[in-house]
């Protein structure tokens, strides 16, 4: 059976705990191809997204995820003011400028950012909300399972991969939860994996609509809603983009290219390659 884990990659994973007292504010930049994580270990905190009006109340117990590229803030004021506070800081620089000295820490936060990698990963995400709050009383066995990779990050000390892996998978898998139940989505990352493995090679649509089990017509308007493209267009850049990184990358000739990216022809990956880029092959290596 798919799993949506399967689908997923990730290159890192940073994390931070944070003690707070009140008042606080805390600008967290924000940053393109980046999942932002906040994890509630005590008390309350409101996270403030610049797409959005209305401020995510966050108690203790919940996560919330932030996938949008822009700027949000985590502070006790239900506003979400910026101009209250003498204790407002970066979140990259709250290490030496803590704000709980002499008063009573009332929120502790489990901060971080998970990296995902790979094109169908990136793809998959791109299709989430901006802002995902994820409630405590709904997270059963996962909510138990972090809790006790929390406890183990509060006692040790320096880095521990192992854990920092373990954390990241948990936080993925209660992220990606509520969309176990689309396996027909699945099935069509599952294509998508496909077309970048197997680029070069000729794609057969109707082998794979009849694996999946609908109409052609079905097929290609779930795809482009999938991707934005139809399924030979997609394929299309898919070569195109690898194409490019060949030329730029390499001194293979260009007689040769043609052929290791799927086409029958120079002329015809002359000419699609002329049509996606705006330049010539030959124009490229030019200016490499």
């Amino acid at each position: 059976m798919l799993h949506l884990m399967d689908f997923i990659r990730f290159e890192s994973l940073i994390y931070y705990t944070i003690d707070l007292a009140k008042p606080w504010n805390v600008l967290v930049p924000g940053r393109k191809k980046i999942v932002r994580f906040h994890f509630v270990k005590k008390g309350s905190c409101f996270i403030c997204e610049a797409n959005t009006n209305k401020p995510v109340l966050a108690e203790a117990g919940d996560i919330v995820f932030i996938l949008s590229p822009g700027d949000h803030r985590l502070t006790s004021d239900s506003e979400c003011n910026s101009e209250i506070y003498d204790s407002q800081f970066c979140f990259d620089d709250y290490l030496t400028k803590k704000n709980t000295k002499d008063r009573k820490i009332d929120t502790s936060l489990l901060c971080g950012q998970i990296k995902p990698s790979g094109h169908t990963t990136l793809l998959l995400f791109s299709s989430f909300p901006q802002v995902m709050h994820l409630k405590k009383n709904g997270m059963g066995e996962i909510q138990t399972l972090l809790s006790h990779c929390l406890s183990e990050v509060s006692s040790m000390d320096g880095t521990n991969e192992a854990l920092a892996a373990r954390i990241a998978e948990t936080l993925l898998i209660s992220l990606l939860e509520p969309y176990e139940g689309k396996l027909k989505a699945l099935k069509y990352l599952q294509i998508l994996q496909h077309i970048q493995a197997e680029y070069s090679k000729p794609i057969d649509w109707d082998e794979h609509i009849r694996k999946l089990g609908v109409s052609r017509p079905v097929f290609f308007k779930r795809f482009k809603a999938l991707t934005g493209l139809t399924p030979n267009k997609y394929l299309n850049s898919v070569r195109m983009k690898k194409a490019l990184v060949i030329l730029e990358s390499t001194d293979t000739p260009i007689k040769a290219i043609f052929h290791d990216v799927g086409f029958q022809t120079l002329a015809s990956f002359s000419k699609s390659f002329k049509s996606f880029y705006g330049k010539s092959p030959s124009d490229i290596r030019k200016e490499k």
